[in-house]
């Protein structure tokens, strides 16, 4: 295919850019886009894409705690290593677990928590995972 001007190479580019953006969409019977579901990657990761984290502090009786939750998006069993550190004024806190998460579809055992007793709220704190099918 040739073309004669520059301004037909940029609308030929700028027709198929768009037509490639909207391939990766489809419509549902309103005619509303739908993303595709996001799928797991292969191996042990943080699997980012299938994974919501969410953290906050609970007390249960006089006890305060750290609490990590995760959420599996995919529709695929996942077992997830979880590694806690935290450290305030009041002293260091560290745990790890393994949670096994649910497809999504399986409703309230797509979602786990692990709870760190911790020695006071705020400070510095890391977190990591290590997630993988089974």
């Amino acid at each position: 295919m040739r073309f004669t001007s520059k301004s037909m190479l940029c609308a030929f580019t700028l027709a198929m850019a768009i037509g490639f953006a909207s391939a990766g969409y489809a419509e549902d019977a309103d005619g509303q886009k739908v993303e595709p579901p996001p799928m797991p990657d292969r191996g042990t990761t943080a699997q980012g894409n299938c994974i919501d984290e969410n953290s906050e502090y609970i007390t249960r009786g006089k006890s305060l705690f750290s609490v990590m939750k995760l959420t599996n998006k995919c529709e695929a069993r996942m077992k997830c290593a979880v590694f806690v550190y935290k450290i305030n004024a009041r002293g260091p806190a560290q745990g790890r677990a393994t949670l096994i998460l649910g497809p999504k579809s399986d409703g309230a055992a797509a979602t786990r928590s692990y709870a760190l007793k911790v020695k006071g709220a705020g400070g510095f704190s890391t977190s990591a995972r290590e997630c993988r099918l089974i």
